[in-house]
């Protein structure tokens, strides 16, 4: 057994000692730098001979793996000293440093230190290239330049460093010059200020030890100028000694390894910054360096091609060269002139495929002549080392040396990986699979049963709970539970083996204690157990066993043992129950119970058993020896009492029986008495009725019958007695509720009564039941009433209301409406009949249609913005279908006025045949995309398929108006930041809900001061709550406070990095009515102004600080009727603004804006605190949403929130709960093939890079087939001509999401959102790509730290392979950083400027990406737009994207300008696209914004292009970036804090998991909404695509109404409800 477990052991590697060397290992690179080597060596040995691979080379044995060890070892050692040779160590050196390392600590240390010094200024003209010509009608043309003075500052800088080996601490005796250099060079600015630090500046050292490197350096018999050799051995006898890889020999020398490859980075770091960095930018000011230097430093960046002679090769020899093998060192020579030879025994070699040692130092001998050869190019290419330059072969030298030491070393590190990455491969090919410890748990007790006898076999520890002759009540097991990492799921490996021994019957009883005046003694059966535990890997010391998962989310990693974690599980049947008592044996016959619970009717449990492993008796023996007699004896007899109180006990007591005895009934008289036992246990442990109002006090002769019923006479009266109490408290409640609320009938059916509704409950009812007619409409009109809410706003009457018991019957000539703060309503329009009845509704006394005859009017409020209409004489009735699509934006009957915070530019509708009076609050917050100025070429910000941001906003309205009554309240309750949600049981009211002891609080000291405290004790006094607080932090507030009152406390969040009830929203953007900008830019921007009498009203226009005084200075110039013209301008296209004709600016007052926190980069935040609070169902305490990551969709029906520390001990994981789970997973999103090429692609890069992170997950997550259309004016213009020009451009719209788990939980990365144009889409659009938008958030984790764009240049470089392989030739990049202020994809990211990126930074990060995917061979080359169309000979050349600056600038170049065209269109002049001055202007525009844009050329695919498979995928969150967005803005998911972040990403999951299904079930779409025309029933609000249910645009504009397939049917059984078909 013990040499299996040793075998199985070595089987899998210890993922605490190893785990980031295996992560690390880069086979595939690691395999090609080999072969690339092996061709340099073959020319080096004899033709005959053929090293490969050691797997390539089957018949050696496992001591020739550490003899491949040894061998890659020594030859990594020997590499390391030639590098060292290269830095200066010679013969004499070695020798001198090895006689240091006997003794002392040698170390290589790299110092230096520079000095700026002001030589002179210098003032010189520049002539300027442009030429003014002057006209006179005296003298005729003249021709001037410009010359510009231009100030130059020069400086000189000075630069020494010097590389030294010391022995012991520096600055001692023994210290050893290397080689050093002070250089200087000259440099220019354009400023007085310093480029360096002024004066002597000293940089930071950098220092390796050397030590064990120069002690495996020895001379061979002592001899004085003998060469150097190597003789590096593995004790494979040693304890630690596991695998050739795995052992102390072999990890003394990769910890060396490693200090010299973190010592290579930073010396380059220090050779870059100090040196390159600074030679580069002289190099502009010496002609004499130039683009030499520059090259030869660049050269030091490249991958090195020197010879590594670190190889893990095997030759097979045939029988007859062994002997030859042995004779001599082989063909590779004796190595003369390298620094160190390697040596070892020639038996050894003889007998192995290992390389012979000539070959070594051959290889070694290669390495050397390589290096003098890169040294020879150096000082040919260079000037001499003395002429005082900063930049000398010297420099270049060491940076060049240091680097191939780096791949020495990690060459050895890889090589070492390989030996044991090729043992674990061959003991997967013989096992067949990896060893897990479930496996090794199923291999011991397959043993166990072979080795014991029969009586004495381990058996499973399974038994049924039953007393004698009678059915099981129940189970009890111990069971293994093995985590799973790769799935992230925990497995049941079955119940865990015992050796039992049954202790023979009578037994002495044994007692528990039920409080510190009451035992308990009991007798029965008794099981003595035995578990042997087997512990999997090689750990440093064994921790204790892990707490219990975490249900609610993925489990944690095992602990370092490997141990699965044991599970009790206990099972009630049916109509069964008993109790358990779990607890340890305690001395003298007693058992000490810990925990007990009651199971009854198929109750479950699954209880962690928390092991805690006692030092062996050796381990206790050497813990002692050192301690002093009275520690010794006190360790002792605590052992003693840890011992004998170790052992752990189960006692499982049968309730029946219990029952029986307490009630004094007969035995068995409750078996089959399945009702009354139920009862029994309700009284008594729900209302815990004392047990001498149940107990039989009869004769004791009388029958069990008898006692039976007695006992069932007792049972009844006590519940009747129940029942009559709980009638008592909820007729309290209920009065006390009507007390509280006397119109809450009323105003829950219709409207706010304090405001005064002119229409009463028992009216409307009473006109509804007036007809029996049921038709779908008045089904939908009563639905529409039961959804009215108090909430939603105030309907007053201009005239008296009437009383409130009394029904209307007079017209309404005016009305005025106004919404609550966050809540949009639609007010209906009609009149009251002379029935009583109102007009609005169809079928009713008085009004024949939805929106028919009466004096009414009709309009739509969103927000709190009132408006007060004019009355009219009726309004337009609906007659058509509701229909949908990019075709189908047409002018409809509701609009919304704007709210507060928001931007919408909402001036037309669709048309509902249905129209709700309740409708979810707000509209995205979206800056505008109109422009005043056509020469600032904006660019149109949206990019939704043809349907603009107004389109978004009103497909985003369509979407809240076509959900069901309960996914309202989700969506209210997620965008609504005033949310508390109250555990189970507990009082809804604020003020009565107590804080728990271990609550936090804050402690109001004055008006506007709070503090952190903790709740220590809670008491009543004089009939209040009150509390016992001790202030944080705790140490210095030793004094607790006593008799706090409840009113002087509020909640603060138990998340233990928050601790805070104030927890601050993201500030939402705010722009200018007249110049679009945003007002919270830049922080100079403090204030804005509004109207003063319009605020409150909602129609007050807020102006920035310029175009107040703009419009002054308009006022002072041109008086009051230019000001006017101006307003009426810039107000036209306003929803406040339509028919404003002048502007008070009097009226205007300043507003202050929020503002950023000093010397932070945070988003802005607002004054007002998310207050969405969730109460734990297990401990009480208070958690934010976004800290608990509550999602309100997951907690309906009744299931309970518990805060991550109870999960586990309240929550089991039941199917329903797991795949609620599954929504907070991005790794459970729909995978595309181009989704999972791309992240296959990241993951190899990433890999191939050695950066250690968690796995990225690439999603698409929106894929749909859209339309461009061309600008109609540039159509119309081309057929004017005769010429034809594309009304539309077919693309597909990606959206692209990646993800990395932080702690757990998914955070959302990076975006991207890209059009491509296929090979069906005409020119010039075919073929191309177009690069829209991406963001990111700045929350990438890996080891080493700073490599987000290497993640992002991936993706993007991935995505461009993908597009090449599906034929597309172009890829464009529009290169505009977004400004400060402004957001594209993500709310509120950490890291929001105070200064704006600039361009020319985003225009290197992409030219980065596009090199990269030059250098993979999949960009041929790029340039900008205007070297790409340099030989542009008509605008029709040009493509032209959605939403690009080109749609706009096009027909503008044409004339075809936006007033121009419509104000006269045919006086216009026709232009050609052909025209050689409009190309002309077109390419001084390219030539204009060169900066702009980017066109990379994809080489042509390596096979046939592949065809795009990829589905239809649709969500309403993320088709569209405007609707992402303001989705976000709209529902406060930010990124300003990883919390939030991950909150936020975990919102963004849930919706796109539980987005909605349209259409019919077999629809040929994918159920999504992509844009076509779609057609909606009148009753369920569903939409379904024309094709898949027959209707045409033209047969639906002919159409009353529709019903769907499934509302019809119902229709005509009768089956349809009141309200409306499903959804």
């Amino acid at each position: 057994l013990r040499t299996c477990c040793r075998v199985l052991q070595s089987c899998r590697v210890s993922r605490f000692q190893h785990a980031a060397t295996m992560i690390q290992f880069d086979e595939h690179g690691f395999r090609r730098r080999v072969e690339e080597a092996v061709v340099t060596l073959q020319k080096l040995l004899h033709s005959t001979r053929r090293p490969t691979f050691a797997e390539d080379v089957p018949n050696h044995s496992y001591q020739d793996k550490y003899l491949l060890a040894e061998f890659l070892t020594n030859c990594g050692l020997a590499a390391q000293c030639t590098c060292l040779e290269a830095l200066g160590v010679g013969t004499q050196q070695l020798a001198t440093l090895v006689e240091w390392s006997a003794s002392e600590t040698v170390t290589l240390r790299l110092a230096g230190r520079q000095r700026c010094t002001f030589l002179r200024e210098e003032e010189r003209e520049v002539e300027s290239k442009a030429k003014v010509v002057k006209e006179s009608t005296i003298f005729g043309k003249s021709e001037q330049k410009v010359v510009t003075r231009v100030n130059e500052w020069f400086w000189k800088i000075d630069v020494e460093w010097e590389l030294v080996a010391y022995a012991g601490t520096m600055g001692g005796p023994r210290q050893l010059r290397l080689q050093g250099r002070s250089g200087s060079a000259q440099l220019k600015t354009t400023t007085s200020a310093t480029p360096e630090p002024a004066g002597q500046v000293e940089f930071i050292p950098t220092e390796v030890p050397i030590t064990w490197l120069l002690q495996q350096v020895k001379l061979p018999g002592g001899l004085v100028g003998a060469a150097h050799v190597l003789s590096f051995k593995i004790d494979r006898d040693a304890e630690g000694c596991r695998t050739p890889r795995r052992n102390p020999q072999v990890e003394a020398a990769l910890h060396a390894a490693r200090e010299l490859c973190a010592w290579s980075k930073r010396v380059c770091q220090f050779m870059n910054q100090r040196i390159f960095s600074k030679a580069e930018r002289c190099a502009k000011v010496q002609a004499h360096t130039g683009r030499g230097f520059l090259a030869l430093i660049a050269s030091t960046h490249q991958p090195s091609e020197l010879f590594v002679p670190v190889l893990p090769l095997f030759e097979a020899r045939p029988a007859e060269e062994e002997a030859d093998a042995a004779g001599g060192d082989g063909d590779g020579g004796d190595g003369d002139g390298t620094l160190v030879s390697v040596t070892a025994a020639a038996a050894e070699a003889a007998s192995t495929p290992v390389l012979r040692i000539g070959d070594i130092n051959a290889m070694l001998a290669e390495q050397r002549r390589a290096l003098e050869a890169k040294w020879a190019t150096l000082a040919d290419a260079c000037p001499p080392a003395d002429d005082g330059s900063l930049l000398s072969p010297v420099e270049l030298k060491l940076s060049i040396a240091v680097k191939h030491l780096d791949d020495c070393c990690s060459q050895l590190s890889q090589g070492v990986d390989y030996i044991e990455a090729m043992l674990k491969k061959q003991l997967l090919d013989a096992v067949g699979r990896l060893v897990t410890p479930a496996d090794f748990q199923r291999y011991m007790d397959f043993h166990g049963q072979r080795l014991f006898k029969p009586e004495y076999a381990p058996k499973p520890f399974c038994f049924a709970v039953r007393r004698p002759d009678h059915y099981p009540e129940g189970t009890l097991t111990i069971e293994h539970l093995s985590p799973d990492r790769s799935r992230g799921a925990i497995h049941t490996s079955g119940a865990i083996h015992t050796i039992c021994r049954r202790v023979a019957e009578p037994v002495a009883p044994m007692s528990f204690a039920l409080d510190a005046a009451t035992r308990v003694s009991f007798t029965g059966e008794r099981f003595v157990h035995a578990y042997l535990a087997h512990q999997f890997g090689d750990p440093p010391s064994p921790p204790p066993s892990p707490p219990p998962p975490n249900w609610r989310s993925p489990p944690a990693p095992c602990t370092s043992s490997g141990a699965s974690v044991l599970m009790l599980g206990a099972r009630a049947r049916q109509f069964s129950s008993f109790m358990l008592l779990l607890g340890r044996m305690g001395p003298a016959g007693t058992f000490e119970q810990k925990h007990a619970l009651i199971l009854q009717n198929k109750d479950a449990v699954d209880i962690p058993l928390m092991l805690e492993a006692l030092p062996s008796a050796t381990e206790f023996r050497d813990a002692i020896s050192s301690l002093s007699p009275e520690q010794q004896r006190f360790a002792k007899a605590y052992r003693a009492m840890q011992l004998e109180g170790s052992v752990f006990g189960i006692l499982v007591i049968q309730l029946k029986p219990q029952l029986e005895a307490l009630l004094k009934l007969p035995h068995d008289a409750l078996t089959k008495e399945i009702a009354l036992t139920q009862q029994l246990l309700d009284l008594f442990i729900q209302y815990q009725i004392p047990s001498d109002l149940l107990t039989y006090a009869g004769p004791a002769a009388a029958s069990p019958e008898e006692k039976l019923e007695a006992v069932r006479g007792h049972v009844a009266a006590i519940y009747k007695m129940v029942e009559a109490a709980k009638e008592g408290e909820l007729h309290a409640a209920r009065q006390q509720a009507m007390m509280e609320q006397p119109f809450h009938e009323y105003a829950e059916s219709f409207g706010d009564t304090s405001a005064g509704c002119f229409l009463s409950g028992e009216a409307r009812f009473a006109a509804m039941s007036a007809d029996s007619d049921e038709t779908p409409l008045r089904r939908n009109a009563r639905s529409l009433q039961r959804r009215c809410s108090a909430s939603a706003g105030l309907l007053s009457a201009c005239s008296a209301p009437p009383p409130r018991h009394s029904a209307v019957q007079m017209p309404v000539a005016a009305c005025a409406a106004g919404g609550m703060e966050g809540s949009s309503n639609i007010l209906m329009g009609g009149g009251f009949g002379g029935g009583g009845g109102f007009g609005g509704f169809p079928g009713l006394d008085g009004g024949p249609g939805l929106l028919g005859a009466g004096t009414g009017v009709g309009f739509g409020l969103q927000g709190s913005s009132p408006w007060v209409p004019s009355a009219q004489s009726g309004l337009q009735r609906k007659t058509k279908v509701k229909q949908r699509g990019r075709e189908n934006i047409q002018p409809g009957l509701a609009w919304s006025s704007r709210q507060g915070d928001q931007r919408t530019a909402l001036a037309e509708g669709t048309r509902f045949s249905r129209i709700r009076l309740k409708l979810k609050g707000v509209a995205p917050t979206l800056a505008p995309s109109r422009s005043r100025d056509r020469k600032k070429k904006a660019r149109a910000d949206d990019d939704d398929g043809g349907r603009g941001e107004k389109a978004d906003i009103k497909r985003l309205r369509r979407q809240i108006s076509q959900k069901s009554t309960q996914d309202e309240e989700e969506e209210m309750a997620q965008a609504g930041m005033d949310q508390y949600r109250v555990a189970p049981g507990r009082p809804a009211s604020l003020e009565l809900n107590k804080f728990e002891v271990g609550s936090w609080v804050e402690h109001r000291e004055d008006a506007s001061t709070w503090r952190l405290a903790i709740v220590r004790s809670q008491q009543q006094a004089g009939g209040q709550l009150q509390y016992t607080i001790q202030l944080e932090p705790v140490e210095q507030n030793r004094h607790k406070q006593t008799g706090v009152p409840h009113a002087d406390l509020r909640m603060a969040c138990s998340h233990p990095e928050c601790k805070k009830h104030a927890l601050h929203l993201a500030a939402l953007p705010l722009f200018c009515d007249r110049c679009c900008k945003a007002l919270m830019s830049t922080p100079q921007q403090r204030v804005y102004f509004q109207e003063k009498e319009a605020v409150e009203s909602g129609q007050s226009l807020r102006l920035c600080s310029t175009c107040v005084g703009s419009l002054r200075a308009e006022l002072k110039s041109k008086g009051q009727a230019g000001l006017d013209a101006e307003v009426q301008k810039f107000t036209r296209d306003l929803p406040q603004g339509a028919d404003r004709q002048s502007l008070v600016l009097e009226t205007l007052e300043e507003t202050a804006l929020p503002q950023r926190a000093e010397n932070s980069d945070a988003p802005i935040l607002s004054t007002d605190i998310d207050t969405r609070w969730a109460q734990c169902a297990g401990c009480f305490k208070w958690w934010h949403w976004v800290c608990a990551m509550y999602v309100e969709t997951q907690y309906k029906n009744g299931r309970p929130f518990y805060c991550r520390g109870c999960a586990p001990k309240h929550e089991r994981l039941s199917d329903e709960l797991q795949s609620l789970l599954e929504n907070n997973d991005a790794t459970k999103l729909t995978q595309i093939p181009m989704g999972e090429f791309i992240e296959e692609q990241v993951r190899s890069d990433l890999e191939e890079a050695k950066i250690d992170c968690t796995p990225i997950t690439i999603r698409i997550v929106s894929s749909l087939l859209m339309n461009s259309y061309t600008p109609e004016r540039l159509v119309e213009h081309q057929q004017a001509l005769g010429e034809s020009y594309p009304r539309e451009f077919p693309y597909k719209s990606k959206a692209l999401l990646a993800f990395q788990k932080r702690d757990g939980l998914d955070v959302c990365l990076f975006a991207l959102y890209v059009q491509e144009y296929g090979s069906d889409c005409p020119e010039p659009n075919k073929n191309r790509v177009y690069i829209s938008y991406l963001d990111s958030v700045r929350y990438f984790e890996s080891e080493p730290m700073g490599h987000r764009s290497t993640v992002y240049h991936s993706i993007l470089v991935a995505y461009l392979q993908w597009t090449r392989m599906l034929g597309f030739k172009y890829v464009h990049i529009w290169v505009e950083p977004p400004k400060s202020g402004d957001e594209y994809i993500f709310f509120a990211r950490s890291d929001q400027q105070r200064k704006p990126m600039k361009r020319e930074k985003l225009r290197e990060w992409y030219k980065g990406m596009l090199d990269k995917a030059k250098a993979k061979n999949v960009v041929e080359h790029y340039g900008t737009m205007h070297d790409m169309f340099n030989g542009l000979k008509s605008l029709a050349e040009i493509p032209l994207f959605h939403g690009d600056q080109w749609e706009i600038t096009v027909p503008s170049l044409l004339g075809l300008d936006d007033e121009e065209y419509v104000s006269a269109p045919k006086s216009n002049k026709l232009v050609r696209m052909d025209s050689k001055d409009v190309v002309q202007k077109a390419q001084q525009e390219m030539q204009h914004l060169k900066r702009h844009f980017l066109v990379a050329v994809l080489r042509d695919p390596d096979l046939s292009p592949m065809k795009d498979n990829d589905p239809v995928i649709s969500t309403d969150l993320t088709d569209s970036r405007q609707t992402f967005l303001g989705q976000c803005q709209m529902c406060h998911w930010q990124f300003n804090t990883l919390r939030h972040a991950q909150y936020s990403t975990r919102m963004i999951l849930n919706h796109i998991h539980n987005k909605p299904s349209y259409c019919v079930e077999d629809c040929q779409r994918g159920r999504v909404e992509d844009g076509s025309f779609m057609v909606g029933c009148d009753v369920c609000d569903n939409w379904y695509h024309g094709d898949c249910v027959g209707i045409s645009k033209d047969e639906a504009n002919t159409m009353d109404s529709y019903l769907c397939a499934r509302c019809r049917a119902l229709d005509e059984s009768g089956g349809l409800d009141e309200g409306g078909g499903g959804s």
